[in-house]
């Protein structure tokens, strides 16, 4: 721990340098105190939306300790909402999937929407997905046909093949509640999401002099799915 104390008073960002060491420690399989630093990043003063996001994928996926391998959603979802709350696309989706399926919270398709609209509005392809679904079914609200293509349209722009699925139903058949259904569920969603976006303490490396960049300048953290 002395490392650390000598990397602030360095002057590096403490949400970033809490950040770092706790990723290391995962990384060695230290599981109980990279969380610890995790959640000491999360909840810095300086706050540090990564961390939180990175605590909701551990919770959601079981891997929150040594010795628990049992999703615990409730908690998930607060780490996946504080970093939500700081704009982070994935952890507005996580929210909503959360919210949509009820996991951790009481369904609620309303709310759901909203998250799902705050990331798609920054590009997230899965989020635009789930609201073309919404559109197209009706959840959350009345069915809007046009919309739903709108959103199909855009997730089907980044590549997403459920999207290109959906906008084929929606060209070549009467529409229906049945092709209105998902071709691509909430949990293959987050599968897809982890495996693309972000590397899991399982895959990441510290830097080989172990340089704590300031959050301004720090690289994207990378998760993939360790299901």
């Amino acid at each position: 721990m002395s490392k650390i104390k000598l990397l602030i008073h360095a002057g590096y960002p403490k949400a970033a340098v809490f950040f770092r060491t706790g990723m290391e420690y995962l990384h060695t399989g230290r599981i109980n105190i990279g969380i610890f630093l995790l959640k000491q990043a999360a909840t810095s003063a300086q706050g540090h939306k990564i961390a939180a996001y990175t605590l909701g994928v551990q919770y959601y996926q079981g891997y929150d300790s040594i010795t628990s391998n049992k999703p615990n959603y409730v908690r998930a979802l607060w780490w996946f909402t504080l970093a939500a709350e700081q704009k982070l696309p994935e952890a507005q989706y996580m929210a909503g999937i959360m919210l949509y399926t009820g996991q951790g919270t009481k369904q609620n398709h309303q709310q759901a929407k909203h998250y799902f609209k705050l990331a798609a509005k920054q590009g997230l392809a899965l989020a635009q997905y789930r609201l073309g679904v919404m559109w197209h079914t009706g959840q959350g609200g009345s069915k809007n046909v046009a919309k739903a293509k709108h959103y199909y349209q855009l997730a089907a722009g980044q590549g997403l093949d459920a999207a290109k699925q959906k906008l084929a139903v929606m060209e070549n058949t009467a529409l229906s509640q049945q092709n209105a259904e998902d071709s691509l569920t909430p949990s293959q969603e987050f599968n897809k999401l982890v495996a693309t976006k972000y590397t899991s303490f399982t895959m990441w490396t510290p830097p080989p002099d172990y340089r704590v960049m300031p959050s301004a300048t720090r690289a994207p953290i990378r998760l993939v799915n360790l299901s």
